[in-house]
């Protein structure tokens, strides 16, 4: 039998503890991602954050590895995305 993959569910990154407010204002306010309630039983740090049909879930990690860790994604306004995304640093 061939696995066959047919979607994205969620993409796990890192913040170190000490940026993490500004890591969460970041997707919220900059990118305007839907903040989602964490379940029961998970980690009270970090966030999670609705991406179309996909969820972002970022954790606090002391050494936030790891080091390379990254996620596209897509938009209908490329020019408009860009200036935004120069406009938050």
């Amino acid at each position: 039998m061939i696995l066959r993959v047919t979607g994205l569910d969620h993409v796990q990154i890192t913040a170190p503890e000490e940026l993490v407010d500004e890591v969460l204002d970041y997707y919220r306010d900059c990118l305007g991602l839907e903040a989602l309630d964490k379940p029961e039983g998970t980690s009270a740090a970090g966030g999670w954050f609705r991406i179309g049909l996909a969820e972002l879930h970022i954790s606090v990690t002391p050494d936030n590895l790891p080091k390379i860790a990254y996620f596209g994604i897509t938009v209908d306004d490329f020019g408009a995305t860009v200036e935004r995304l120069r406009e938050c640093g």
